[in-house]
């Protein structure tokens, strides 16, 4: 009884009591009028401290915090106008669990005592890139605090790459993975069918017309509404609707017995129902390549692969020969969907990106213009002959790190399939062969969608795809010498 009583206030003093501190602290500083923003700092901040000695748990309370940020943003316009620190606060609550989950990896291998990683050729051509990354955040042509920014938002989850393998190293962690995607995959596809039936709410509103956002009443309701649901844009949302309808069937078609799969299918249905109604193209076109590189020929998923880029690439030199006739026949066009896909701010985009690269040396640095300037016109503040602006992931590096930064980041996917290829295909339990040809293809898939979209800078696909491209190059779990296998 006295050593229930102990472990009690314990649990108490260890949890519950640092939660109420933390609260009452961040009410002080923040007062009452912005209760969003001091309870899920607080427990944001009571949660990093466990995760210290609880890091797998915390990652996945990283994972499942991941898409629901943005709507926490949101949300602290029902109660006031935040400030720019408070939004930013919340914003930066993800990369404070993700760095309590670094440190607690770190401190468990210190207990372990085997601190040192072992790093394979392919580790290291990607901390190379991440080193280019570093590179163009110094030199740049704009300052200092928009390479930062931009590597906040795209290079950092690279740390997810490391950090994924060392955790989720059994098949139980990997099945708790895929089903908790797939469940917070399907909560965010019931609010974005609640926002289509229903509309936005007040505090959405607000956040769209009241200047908190970069996005435009366009993106948003052209042709027809698009959902963002929790997410930050109806992209963002499209494409976590894809990774939680892909994790999903994974997790359903490799680990649930046939006798057991109707209601799985039926959230999986929903899912599939708002990722159509989403009417994103790019994300539609992800989860039919994912589809066909899983299906066709799942023997030589990098064949399909290679000859699906083919095909974009081929598509893309004739846009190049006759894009111009193809977007005077979309102006002429009296449908707005026409005119939305081929004039506003996508074929044209593409098109001057991929001209420039084809055409202009100026693109053809060595170490690039710095890392984020790729969306900026540097233009006539520069001196430069052309406008910088790309609409793909390839071009984006090129840009932004130069030459240097495209070799490596194309060297790393290289070295990556080929080392992802011998790992499946040594792999010898049908489960976990299935559930990583399904894995191998969302990345795969989003590498190709890359020469038409910058997706590698769209959170939650940037997080996932470095967790997922991990688990498949240094996980145990993949690894042929298990004793499950």
């Amino acid at each position: 009884m006295r050593v229930h009583i102990i472990r009690m206030v314990n649990w108490w003093q260890g949890l519950f009591l640092p939660l109420i501190v933390g609260i009452i602290v961040l009410i002080t500083v923040f007062g009452f009028q912005n209760p969003v923003l001091s309870v899920a700092l607080a427990g944001v901040l009571w949660w990093s401290l466990i995760g210290l000695w609880k890091p797998r748990l915390t990652l996945f309370v990283f994972l499942a915090l991941l898409p629901f940020v943005d709507f926490l943003k949101r949300l602290q316009l029902a109660f006031t106008d935040p400030s720019s620190l408070e939004w930013n606060l919340i914003l930066a609550m993800p990369d404070i669990l993700l760095l309590s989950t670094a440190a607690g990896v770190v401190l468990k291998r210190m207990k372990e005592g085997h601190l040192a990683i072992r790093l394979n050729k392919t580790d290291w051509w990607l901390l190379a890139f991440m080193g280019s990354m570093l590179v163009s955040i110094v030199h740049s042509v704009f300052p200092l605090m928009v390479g930062v920014a931009a590597f906040k938002l795209s290079g950092f989850y690279i740390l997810v790459y490391f950090l994924a393998p060392a955790l989720i190293t059994e098949e139980k962690h990997l099945r708790f993975l895929l089903k908790m995607t797939f469940v917070l995959s399907s909560i965010a596809a019931l609010y974005g069918l609640w926002q289509l039936a229903f509309g936005m709410t007040s505090f959405e509103k607000k956040w769209l017309t009241g200047g908190y956002t970069g996005l435009s009443e366009e993106t948003i309701i052209y042709f027809a509404f698009r959902p963002f649901s929790t997410l930050s844009s109806p992209a963002a949302y499209a494409y976590y609707l894809v990774i939680g309808l892909v994790l999903g069937l994974a997790y359903v078609q490799g680990f649930v017995p046939p006798g057991k799969r109707t209601l799985k299918y039926i959230g999986i249905s929903l899912v599939a129902l708002a990722l159509g109604l989403s009417l994103t193209r790019s994300a539609l076109l992800l989860f039919v390549l994912v589809w066909l590189l899983v299906k066709v020929n799942p023997k030589e998923p990098i064949k399909t692969g290679l000859f699906l880029a083919f095909l974009i690439i081929s598509s893309v030199l004739v846009l190049l020969r006759f894009g111009s006739a193809v977007q005077s026949m979309a102006l002429n066009s009296s449908i707005p969907f026409v005119q939305r896909t081929f004039i506003v701010g996508t074929l044209g985009d593409r098109l001057r990106g991929w001209q420039g690269i084809m055409t202009d040396l100026a693109y053809w640095t060595p170490l690039g213009y710095g890392l984020g300037v790729a969306n900026f016109t540097l233009m006539n503040k520069y001196g430069l002959s052309f406008e910088l602006f790309s609409h793909d992931e390839y071009t984006n590096i090129l840009l932004e790190q130069g030459v240097i930064g495209v070799f490596l980041f194309i060297g790393f996917v290289f070295l990556w399939m080929r080392n992802i290829y011998r790992r499946l295909y040594a792999l010898k339990t049908p489960a976990l062969k299935l559930v990583g040809r399904f894995l191998f293809a969302l990345c795969l898939s989003i590498l190709i969608i890359g020469l038409m979209g910058s997706n590698l800078k769209v959170s939650p696909v940037n997080t996932y795809f470095w967790l997922v491209a991990g688990l498949l190059s240094r996980s145990t779990v993949f690894a042929s010498s298990q004793n499950n296998l």
